[in-house]
This record gives C-alpha cells, sequence and structure tokens, in this order.
C-alpha cells in the first residue's frame, strides 16, 4: 500500500534464515548475475545480504530506478549465498503527483518489488516470500475510518478504496500509524521447491533480525551495465502477488510489502 502523493515510501522483505538453511546446500550457491524489477513509482532498489547478524556487500543496488530502463548486472566479484543467509529485498517508491493510492498488482500503475538472482549450482529452494499480515492492514484501514483520517464511503472494495484516497498523512496520529505499518518486521513468510511444495508453510510468521552489524560505509555503485550470457542459470524473485484474502474487517484490499523469491535451478549437463 502506497498513499498517494509521497516523496518516498520504503518497504523491505525478508528470505529468513530457516528458508535459506532449508533450501541452500551446504557449500553454498554462486551468484552470476542479478536483476531488480518495480513498475513506474520504484526510485530506489536493492538486494541485501546478512550472515551471522553481519551485513555483507549489498548483492544488488539501483539508487536510480527506471523503470523504462531495466537491465541485468554481473557482481564485481563473486558472491557466494550460504545456508542460514539472509537476504532481505528493500523497495523505495515515490507517488508524488499521484492523486490516487497504490497497490500490488500486475498493471505498470500498481506496484511489485522484485530481485531476480541467477546462480548455480541448483538448489532446493525457488521461491521465498514474506509480506505484511492482510490483517495488519485490515486494523490500519479500520483505525483510518474510525479516526476520521480517512473519509469512510462504504463497506465496498470500490467505496473502501475511494475512502482510503482521501487519507491524510499530515496528522501526526495517521502518519506514526502509517509509518509503524510499513516498518513492521513481523511478517508472514513461505518458500518452496522447484515442484511449488512448501518447506517453510505460507503464513508462517518471522520477524527481521533485531541488531544487524552494518558493514562499513561505501560510495553506491550504479546499476548501469549489462551482464553476459551465461551457461548456469538459478534465478530468484522477489514479488508482489495480487491475490486477496478476506478479513475479519472485511476490507480485502492486499498490501503488497512482499518477498517471492524464486530460485530456478540449471546445473551443468542437467539440460
Amino acid at each position: 500500500f502506497l498513499p498517494r502523493n509521497e516523496q518516498a515510501v520504503t518497504y523491505t522483505s525478508i528470505c529468513p534464515i530457516n528458508c535459506t538453511d532449508e533450501g541452500i546446500p551446504e557449500d553454498g550457491i554462486t551468484v552470476v548475475h542479478t536483476f531488480l524489477h518495480a513498475h513506474l513509482a520504484g526510485r530506489a532498489l536493492r538486494l541485501r545480504h546478512i550472515r551471522n547478524g553481519k551485513e555483507l556487500p549489498e548483492i544488488d543496488r539501483n539508487d536510480h530506478y527506471d523503470f523504462n530502463y531495466q537491465n541485468a548486472v554481473a557482481p564485481s566479484k563473486g558472491t557466494k549465498i550460504l545456508p542460514g543467509d539472509t537476504l532481505l529485498t528493500e523497495c523505495t517508491y515515490s507517488t508524488e503527483g499521484r492523486a490516487f493510492n497504490t497497490y500490488g498488482g500486475l498493471g505498470t500503475t500498481d506496484e511489485m518489488c522484485l530481485a531476480y538472482v541467477t546462480v548455480y549450482p541448483a538448489p532446493r529452494l525457488k521461491t521465498c516470500f514474506s509480506r505484511i499480515p492482510t490483517s495488519v492492514f485490515s486494523s490500519f484501514v479500520s483505525e483510518s475510518f474510525t479516526k476520521n483520517w480517512a473519509q469512510y464511503m462504504g463497506p465496498s472494495e470500490e467505496q473502501l478504496v475511494a475512502g482510503l484516497n482521501t487519507l491524510n498523512l499530515s496528522i501526526p496520529d495517521a502518519r506514526a500509524a502509517f509509518n509503524a505499518y510499513s516498518t513492521r518486521k513481523e511478517h508472514e513468510i513461505s518458500c518452496s521447491d522447484k515442484s511449488d511444495n512448501r518447506f517453510v508453510p505460507r503464513k508462517s510468521s518471522f520477524a527481521f533480525p533485531d541488531e544487524i552489524e552494518p558493514r562499513p560505509t561505501e560510495e553506491p555503485v550504479p546499476s548501469c551495465s549489462g551482464s553476459p550470457g551465461v551457461g548456469l542459470q538459478v534465478m530468484s524473485i522477489a514479488e508482489t502477488p495480487t491475490d486477496q484474502e478476506p478479513t475479519g474487517s472485511g476490507v480485502s484490499l492486499e498490501a503488497f510489502s512482499m518477498l517471492l523469491l524464486v530460485l530456478i535451478g540449471v546445473c551443468l549437463g542437467a539440460l
């Protein structure tokens, strides 16, 4: 969920320890190239890498994301993802000039947050996603109408969408509630193998690491060069689903803060 006319809103999603521990081989997987993706509101995207509570160099980063100029990037030096590592996909959006809120979806005026990663050898892990629970978004919506941060126009989805377009985040309590929602660290997660069998069930609860030791500050390297073609590929994706789930309050709008990490493995000789 991106409120209208916001200069910058950042969502972070997680592929946690229990997914990589179960889904990545003991010797790890090597990153060949990456591809970050969002839609028209995307401004800055990065894929962060955490090991034993310490932040490693980012696997990919694009501080000047442009929907009309997207490309795969080869890492400057070999990067390995090991079992027990944590991956954080972080996307910053701008909705300045938009008169309407933005939700997750396939349309270019909807939004998503993806990070494709080509690796070898093929791991068990294919998909890994996280999202803020729908019930938390429903609570935020209900509170917005109850406290008159937004104008309630009726119970249908169309009316709820129209009402939320009146959300006034200049009200301090409304801003604080939205910030608490958008930065929530307790996510629902799910991890699957290439046969779509979930080895971490959907809606399993997982919290972000409490403390991450930062790495030394470095100048960001713009993502502006393509990568050469390779014969060994494993893909990983961070995505926003469009499925909508009813909630106790009757709100079925879907927040898009979600990571879907897809690893499609191609081993040498496996073709």
